[in-house]
This record gives structure tokens, C-alpha cells and sequence, in this order.
């Protein structure tokens, strides 16, 4: 799978702008486009991982003079344990907000919608400008940003096709068979592990020896089962000793509750086990 563009959130109130800005920017990165700041921090809590930059129309609120929500937003961006570097979009360079974002907040740079000259909005300026703010998010964090891993261990290939096409911010890796996904487990360190219980002729206990082998050689994976064995409460118990994450069953599958449960282990801190459609 080939690594994904960087992804860039555009915030404005006004649609005809917004549809603007990420016809300009689409073709290099992956945009994201709201309207407000409420629709903002659902964006960015739905992504679960930074995005590179943010575009934020500084007022937000052209009928209120007083709005300050392209603020907030900007500090709860600023504040994030990997922040993300924005870029001012605004008509009003002179106003307090703007100079908020410029001067204490350390905004990468402003873009004017409206050129005080009278000339057209300055497209070419604005990618360029955006551009910078990307290579200074990379630059920064191009350490703390590991590789986004995961391994599918299922041996029904409709399954695995299922199970891969909600991972798609990952580099997957696939194992049908117990000796197999135990040597991908030993030999490679991934940042997710999808575990089916029941492989081929293999009994579920020898999925649980999986769960082990995971913890021992892989421990800072996070691990979501999703079988179609009706697990007892005492399979069930044992979980949390092997540091699984969530739990979904085949017959009650949901696909938007397996992106949920993905988005969970991404922000985890201390493992809590959590059965779904179980």
C-alpha cells in the first residue's frame, strides 16, 4: 500500500471558499472541509492521528465581529501532544485576531482573501504557503510519526478484503495461517493486530496462544478480535491478560463500530477491554 498524502483540514463559513481552497489543494493532499468549529473538533477527533495543517478563516463568523472560534481553534490545534501547524485565511489583516494568531499563537503565516491592492486572490501564494506549513509539521514530527502498521490475521480472504478496506491510513500485512501470522508476529513490529480466533483446522484456544505471542513479542501493539466464535465469558475474562482492545463479533459485524474500535486503539492509553456486538 502506497503511504497516503499528507492530510490538510480547511475551515471557513463560507461553502464558495471552501470549495476553492481544496480545488486548489486536493491534488497534492488529502483535504478535509467544514464550516464550523464544532464540525472542526469532529473532524479531528474522527481522524484520530494530526493533520498536517489547518486552514482556518480566523473570524469563522462574519455576522458576529466578536467571534472568536477561529481562536479556540487554533489553541486546541496548538495544544494537541503532536500540534498541527495552521495557516490565517482571512479578509481582515488589522483585526485583533488576526494578530492574536500572528504574533502569541505562531501561526505559520496569514493569507488574505481580499489583496488590500485589488488584485485577485493569490493562489499560487496560498499553495506555497500551505506546502510550507506541511514540510514544517513533517520536519518536526517526522520522528514522533511512526508507521502506521497492522496486521490481518484471518484465513477467509472476503474477510480480510473487509477487514483491510477500513485500514486504509495502514500498511497492511496479512496471515492466514497460525505458524505464519506467529513468525509475522515474531520477526516485524506492528501498531495494530486483527485477530481471527478460529484459523482453519486450528482450535480458538490456539487463538488465544496467539493473543500470548502478541504480548510477549509485540507489546506495544494493540489488538482487536473479530471472530466468529461465540466466546465464553471465561475466553472472554482472559482478554484483558493478553491486552485486547475490543472484541466483534462476525454475525453482528458493523463496519462503522470496527472504525470506532480502530480510532479507540489509536488513542489508547492504558489497555481497557471493551466488548462490541458481542
Amino acid at each position: 500500500m502506497t503511504e497516503k498524502r499528507p492530510a490538510v483540514l480547511i475551515v471557513d463559513d463560507q461553502p464558495n471558499w471552501r470549495s476553492l481552497l481544496a480545488d486548489l489543494l486536493e491534488h497534492e493532499f488529502e483535504v478535509t472541509c467544514v464550516g464550523s468549529y464544532e464540525d472542526a473538533l469532529a473532524a479531528i477527533s474522527d481522524r484520530g492521528i494530526p493533520f498536517a495543517a489547518a486552514i482556518i478563516d480566523i473570524r469563522l463568523n462574519d455576522k458576529d465581529s466578536t467571534n472568536e472560534d477561529g481562536l479556540k481553534l487554533f489553541r486546541r490545534l496548538r495544544d494537541l501532544t503532536i500540534p498541527t501547524k495552521v495557516v490565517v485565511l482571512t479578509g481582515y489583516p488589522s483585526i485583533r485576531t488576526t494578530k492574536e494568531a500572528l504574533r502569541n499563537l505562531e501561526a505559520v503565516d496569514y493569507v488574505l482573501k481580499y489583496p488590500e491592492d485589488g488584485t485577485p486572490f493569490d493562489w499560487k501564494g496560498f499553495q506555497k504557503t500551505v506546502r510550507q506549513a506541511v514540510e514544517l509539521f513533517v520536519t518536526r514530527h517526522k520522528d514522533t510519526l511512526s508507521p502506521r502498521t497492522a496486521l490481518i490475521i484471518e484465513d477467509d480472504a472476503s474477510w480480510q478484503k473487509t477487514l483491510a478496506e477500513a485500514l486504509d491510513d495502514y500498511t497492511v500485512d496479512r496471515a492466514t495461517e497460525f505458524n505464519e501470522a506467529v513468525e509475522k508476529i515474531q520477526t516485524h513490529r506492528y501498531s495494530l493486530v486483527i485477530v481471527d480466533l478460529k484459523l482453519g483446522r486450528h482450535s480458538p484456544e490456539q487463538g488465544m496462544e496467539l493473543l500470548g505471542k502478541i504480548k510477549t513479542f509485540n507489546e506495544q501493539a494493540e489488538v482487536i478480535v473479530v471472530s466468529g466464535y461465540d466466546t465464553s465469558e471465561r475466553v472472554r475474562d482472559a482478554f484483558a491478560k493478553y491486552g485486547v482492545r475490543d472484541f466483534l463479533m462476525k454475525s453482528r459485524f458493523d463496519l462503522q463500530q470496527f472504525r470506532s474500535a480502530i480510532r479507540r486503539a489509536e488513542g489508547c492509553s492504558p489497555t481497557q477491554y471493551t466488548a462490541i456486538s458481542a
